[in-house]
């Protein structure tokens, strides 16, 4: 079967146009199964940094949403 692709950034930036704001956990969920290596988790908080930001809220949980460019 071979090895799921890496996450790419179209693919994250499309969960959060069509989700809206997800909390950190949601968003890693959805791609848990491709974020099996160090190299696959730090590919993905690299592309998570350039392309979003944390929006604080109140309650416990924080969002992750688009930023603006």
């Amino acid at each position: 079967m071979g090895r799921p692709r890496p996450v790419t950034e179209d693919e994250i930036r499309a969960v959060l146009l069509q989700e809206g704001p997800l909390t950190t956990s949601d968003l890693v969920t959805k791609f848990k199964a491709r974020l099996a290596t160090p190299e696959e988790k730090k590919a993905f908080a690299y592309i998570l940094r350039r392309i979003a930001k944390i929006q604080k809220t109140n309650g416990p949980s924080n969002y992750v949403v688009l930023r603006d460019h």
